[in-house]
């Protein structure tokens, strides 16, 4: 259980009983009313979730197999105070007259049809939190506008709930939030042809409801079709290099066939990534023009003098409507495309070049694989070579220590030899003497 207080067994006794008349004792009321208050305000923000019912806070403020039997006081306190609102109702306040009435016509019909239907539990909104998360998911996204993480002020309905998975964690939460930013004119919400929706938040800087238009739309789908070309672009430069190299491989072991298949998968990978590397720039030039037309203020005289190079007619205008058959015809060449593992039969047939051009690269390849091996075979040859004069010189080194020991060995004679004919020499002259 969670709780504002540290209390003692007898005092959560106290807490957990049916609340006594508050005339009997008024500061005992006021401070179990108050202890309740601050623990469903405790729950309910540590979970970014404003929506509960009673049975919920039963759960989850059980304590030694103890459930609180004044909880249901405690809600009728907070209903008159205004700090919750049964969720029906705080629903018909954000949406209006209107809705109020058109929900109201609703439930009593279904009541009258479906008479017990009356034991679903009631849900109940913490208004202040509404407010809390709506003001926190609103900073989100103008600092993700600031750093060019989503497209100006405008991001999906899908996005959004990654971006703020850490502030509110829960879809039915997070559409309550929405609406409550929707009925204070902070957000607007577009439902796409593809069932997705889109939102554009009111920035900073603006005072202005965030009314979402064509040119919105427009851009928001080429950047996220741009994205994912982008993406494809990575993978398939990837696989073309890999193929490039298993050529490689396969010429130097002699398996010249099958280098070549290689390189003919690796030549219809590339017309691929050529396409998409040109969708790309098609893409942001389209992308360009129309922010140029965005913030200037001009955009129907701008899309309707736009020259579309994705179909590559210079001089045809463009409008909305031909940027969405534009996005369309791009999905639908991208799905076209086969980026498996295809046989070489459906490659040719899809790919225009011819066995020369295959020739021609192998033959290259074949080349650079036999200049390879060559100059590995110099170095070693070289390092042979190099070793010679190393023995050599060793050779040189021998000869002279013998040359030069030989030659000392003589001086050592000549020496003793001199010296033994001197002492002859002075033998003799004191036997005359």
């Amino acid at each position: 259980m969670q709780n504002s207080l540290t209390v003692d067994d007898e005092t959560m006794q106290h807490m957990f009983s049916k609340f006594r008349s508050k005339e009997s004792n008024p500061n005992g009321y006021s401070r179990k009313l108050q202890f309740w208050m601050d623990s469903i305000r405790n729950l309910v923000y540590s979970k970014g979730n404003p929506i509960f019912t009673l049975g919920q806070l039963k759960q989850e403020f059980q304590w030694k197999n103890y459930t609180p039997a004044c909880l249901d006081h405690v809600i009728y306190e907070m209903l008159k105070g205004g700090i919750i609102m049964t969720r029906t109702e705080y629903e018909n306040s954000l949406y209006g007259w209107f809705y109020k009435n058109l929900q109201k016509i609703l439930r009593e019909s279904w009541n009258y049809i479906f008479p017990h239907n009356n034991d679903r539990e009631i849900e109940y909104v913490y208004v202040a939190l509404v407010k809390s998360l709506g003001e926190q998911i609103l900073c989100k996204v103008q600092k993700l506008s600031l750093d060019s993480t989503i497209s100006e002020n405008v991001i999906s309905w899908n996005e959004l709930r990654r971006e703020i998975a850490d502030i509110c964690p829960l879809k039915r939460a997070l559409d309550l939030v929405l609406s409550y930013l929707q009925s204070v004119r902070l957000v607007s919400s577009y439902q796409t042809d593809d069932a997705e929706t889109l939102l554009k938040f009111c920035l900073s800087s603006e005072n202005v409801y965030p009314e979402i238009t064509d040119i919105d739309i427009s851009i928001y789908k080429i950047q996220k079709l741009t994205a994912k070309l982008q993406t494809e672009v990575e993978l398939f430069n990837e696989t073309i290099s890999k193929l490039e190299d298993f050529a490689v491989v396969s010429t130097r072991q002699k398996k010249y066939s099958e280098a070549k298949r290689f390189i003919l998968k690796k030549r219809y990978h590339e017309n691929i990534l050529a396409n998409k590397l040109d969708a790309i720039y098609n893409l942001q030039s389209l992308y360009l023009k129309l922010m140029s037309a965005k913030n200037n203020a001009m955009v129907t005289g701008a899309l309707e003098t736009s020259k579309t190079a994705l179909r590559n007619k210079l001089n045809a205008d463009i409008s909305f409507s031909e940027v969405q058959t534009t996005l369309d015809e791009i999905q639908e060449a991208m799905a076209a495309e086969v980026q498996t593992d295809i046989e070489d039969s459906l490659i040719r047939e899809k790919v225009d070049f011819t066995e020369e051009e295959i020739e021609n690269e192998f033959l290259t390849i074949l080349e650079r694989v036999k200049i390879s091996e060559k100059e590995k075979a110099g170095i070693f040859r070289n390092m042979d070579e190099s070793a010679l004069p190393k023995n050599s010189a060793m050779g040189n080194k021998q000869d002279l220590v013998y040359t030069v020991g030989k030659t000392f060995s003589i001086l050592v004679l000549l020496v003793l030899f001199v010296i033994l004919l001197k002492l002859n020499i002075l033998s003799c002259f004191l036997t005359v003497n």
